[in-house]
């Protein structure tokens, strides 16, 4: 049995899991649906950490085995250690009545909500650049 017939089995045994999980609680705990919510934010959190894991072992993967193809993603890691880099350099770091009332109160967290924001707004930029650098592109071939 190959490895991707047996990943597809696990995944699809996963979500059987989670329906039937749903469906008991559901059927059995309706008066008080949220009954099983601490089992249900543990479960997603080990399915994320197992995601996470999967990401990493397949682009390390890809990596190994592809090494030319792995160039575009090295770059985009780049890019985007870059953008993060200038994003915190250019935060700030004030703490605005505004933050307060979202629970930002260290310097910080300031600088790292502002980053996080600068990161975004280049992220859109690069995004819309490349769509209209990839539109004009076609023009051209065509």
């Amino acid at each position: 049995m190959s490895t991707s017939r047996i990943i597809t089995i696990v995944f699809y045994a996963i979500i059987v899991a989670c329906i039937a999980y749903g469906v008991f609680y559901l059927l059995w705990f309706g008066e008080n649906f949220f009954k099983g919510t601490s089992f249900s934010i543990g479960l997603t959190i080990t399915l994320f950490a197992v995601a996470i894991v999967a990401a990493i072992v397949g682009a390390l993967g890809g990596l190994i085995y592809q090494p030319k193809s792995a160039i575009k993603s090295v770059v985009g890691i780049v890019v985007m250690l870059i953008l993060a880099g200038i994003g915190y350099s250019l935060s700030a770091g004030e703490i605005t009545d505004k933050y307060i009332e979202f629970g930002v109160t260290e310097i910080g967290s300031s600088k790292m909500v502002d980053a996080g924001l600068y990161i975004m707004y280049g992220s859109i930029a690069i995004a819309i650049v490349s769509i209209i650098a990839a539109e004009v592109s076609a023009i051209f071939k065509s």
